[in-house]
This record gives C-alpha cells, structure tokens and sequence, in this order.
C-alpha cells in the first residue's frame, strides 16, 4: 500500500498522522512487530520523541521527531510523504541554499543582547589595549605599528 493510501486510509479513521507515524506505521508488519531489530529501535526512539513533544500534528516540519531521528533531509525528498514531495513544499520554507543569510546583507538578523554586550566588552578591552601601546609608542612591534596613531617627530 503506498503512503498516499496509507494516509487516506488513517484520515477516514480518524487516525491522527504524521511523518513519524506514517515511518513507524510502514516498518511494522500486520501483527505489529517491526521488520527489522533496526527498525524497531528507530521507531520505538520515534514514538519516544512524539509523546515527550506534543507537537502539532497538522504540519510537517524538519524538526519533528523524524527529521530529530534522521537529521536533515535530502533535497529531492521527504521522509514519510511519499514520492514527489520536496522540502520546500513540504515544509513551506526555501532551500538551505537560499535561507542563509551573508555577512553585510539585509537578510541577516539583528545580533542578539548577550552578543551585543560581548563586543561592547571586546571593544573597550581592545582600546584599554590600544592606549596602553600608545603610551610606550617606542615599543611597537613595526608589523603593528599601522594599527595605531603615531604623531609626528617635532
């Protein structure tokens, strides 16, 4: 029985589905038992993830408790879906290709507080630094020495 089926078949049940449930639902044979001793392992960790999360089981994400088990996803495919379904439907979201941002482009997002604080504190411990060089101008390493203001010989 394909996914697609499979799927139709839990929805007129009124079985609630997901990526999770559909993997574990097409490892195990008709009494139940999985195929493998492999397959049993990673469903029963499956099963484990989707009761401790409670998450909503509308929408397929890459962080539900198969894309936990398996990790990030193929390109071209989608684990638990059938044939056909691609990340970027599925999930609703661009490839990773196109999600990262650049350094200096608008995309990126704000630094957060905690990283702000630490450049503040980087920034005044490199000026301390600076001053202090600046005082013994003398013993500049000459390879530093365009780092820093040196006023002229009078």
């Amino acid at each position: 029985m394909s996914l697609a089926k499979r799927r139709d078949a839990m929805k007129a049940m009124g079985k609630a589905f997901d990526r999770g449930k559909m993997w574990t639902e097409t490892h195990k044979r008709k009494d139940g038992s999985y195929v493998t001793d492999e397959a049993r392992v990673i469903g029963e960790r499956i099963e484990e993830i989707r009761t401790e999360r409670a998450e909503s089981l509308d929408e397929p994400s890459p962080n539900d408790a198969l894309g936990i088990v398996f990790g990030p996803e193929h390109p071209g495919c989608v684990r638990g879906l059938g044939l056909g379904v691609v990340p970027t439907v599925a999930f609703k979201q661009t490839s990773g290709r196109y999600r990262r941002g650049y350094v200096g482009s608008s995309s990126t997002t704000a630094p957060t507080p905690a990283w702000q604080q630490e450049m503040t504190d980087v920034k005044s411990k490199l000026n301390a630094l600076i001053s202090l060089y600046e005082r013994n101008i003398e013993n500049i390493p000459e390879e530093f020495a365009h780092l820093f203001f040196i006023p002229p010989q009078v």
